[in-house]
């Protein structure tokens, strides 16, 4: 098992590209021999894999909301119950009329 990050999270603004670090975590779990310099195959093709599978992030949107609301229910304990929603102010049956 292998893993791949940048040195310094966050980078700074100023900073160019982080310089990446390679670790055999079986045989090194305290990341303490860097071998990105003795193996940059390894490192070119996991850098490579990161890109591909990079999406960015688009604030406010989720594509499915269901385990986001599953854990909003958990709050209340009633995280498998679906016919519930939950909200800032409580939990509620949804379609329920608010209380005036």
């Amino acid at each position: 098992m292998a893993c791949i990050r940048p040195t310094s999270i966050p980078r700074p603004a100023s900073s160019i590209a982080a310089k990446r670090e390679l670790y055999d975590l079986a045989a090194d779990p305290s990341e303490s021999k860097d071998l990105s310099s003795a193996q940059p195959g390894i490192l070119a093709k996991l850098t490579a894999l990161a890109a591909a599978a990079h999406h960015p992030a688009r604030e406010g949107t989720f594509a499915d909301t269901t385990f986001r609301e599953r854990e909003r229910r958990a709050k209340y304990g009633k995280h498998d119950d679906d016919t519930y929603i939950a909200t800032p102010g409580g939990i509620s049956k949804k379609g329920a009329k608010k209380k005036p």
